[in-house]
């Protein structure tokens, strides 16, 4: 019974490193995700328009930014470029 509770114990710190680093991973990828599309809105705001495929490129990467549940300061951002028109004339 002894040596199946140090199994046990053993698995289950081997999990709780699997986890740390799954949410290790998570916030790197999150925190690449938002500098990503910062870049990505600041390049649109500077350019002075977003053609309707840059829309759907940064529509695609927010979409999945928030289905990881992240939040930020993206949807008031957004809607800077939204308000700009889709031509460079």
């Amino acid at each position: 019974m002894k040596e199946q509770k140090k199994i046990d114990e053993k698995r289950e710190k081997d999990q709780e490193k699997i986890y740390e680093q799954i949410r290790i991973s998570l916030e790197t990828i999150r925190l690449l995700a938002y500098a990503r599309m910062s870049e990505e809105i600041e390049r649109l705001l500077t350019q002075g328009y977003a053609t309707p495929a840059e829309r759907r490129i940064l529509d695609e990467m927010y979409h999945n930014y928030k289905e990881h549940g992240w939040n930020g300061d993206m949807d008031a951002r957004l809607e800077k470029v939204y308000a700009l028109r889709t031509d460079h004339s």
